[in-house]
């Protein structure tokens, strides 16, 4: 059996700070909003170059606009664009849309295409519950539906 201690501390704000085990520490830190801002694992930033940091930033109304992700003195930003409904719409990474997402009239997520061609669709019942998940391949016809049953 193999016994390991995790250690986390918060800030004043009660937001979870530094989490460690085992000579690995990762940690949270937050903008002047308490937003999460950057995460940090201390085992990969060990490597050189900012390998374990990941960095956020948001948009004027607060919903996330990009994710960095550093590796080797690269990285690797995806942007996240919202509709008038401040709904997420797309995924892009340069000029490749990643994901694109579509709505009900409701602002239920009602389809999701992905930057390979491959595109799924949800169904709802009359009470929210999702009821259903349509995938369809790049090239083809749907699948048949994943059902969800009560």
């Amino acid at each position: 059996n193999y016994a390991r201690t995790l250690t986390t501390n918060y800030d004043l704000a009660s937001r979870k700070w530094d989490v460690a085990a085992d000579g690995q520490t990762l940690k949270h830190r937050y903008d002047n909003a308490g937003r999460l801002n950057q995460m940090q694992d201390s085992l990969l930033n060990a490597l050189g170059s900012n390998v374990g940091t990941i960095g956020y930033t948001y948009n004027p109304a607060g919903s996330r606009e990009t994710v960095t992700a550093y590796s080797l003195g690269t990285s690797w930003a995806p942007t996240y664009t919202y509709d008038n409904g401040e709904r997420l719409d797309t995924i892009t990474s340069g000029a490749t849309t990643l994901a694109d997402y579509g709505y009900d009239p409701l602002s239920r997520v009602g389809t999701l295409a992905y930057f390979d061609g491959t595109s799924t669709t949800y169904g709802y019942e009359n009470d929210d519950d999702l009821q259903s998940l349509t995938p369809t391949p790049k090239m083809g016809s749907p699948h048949s539906p994943i059902r969800f049953e009560q």
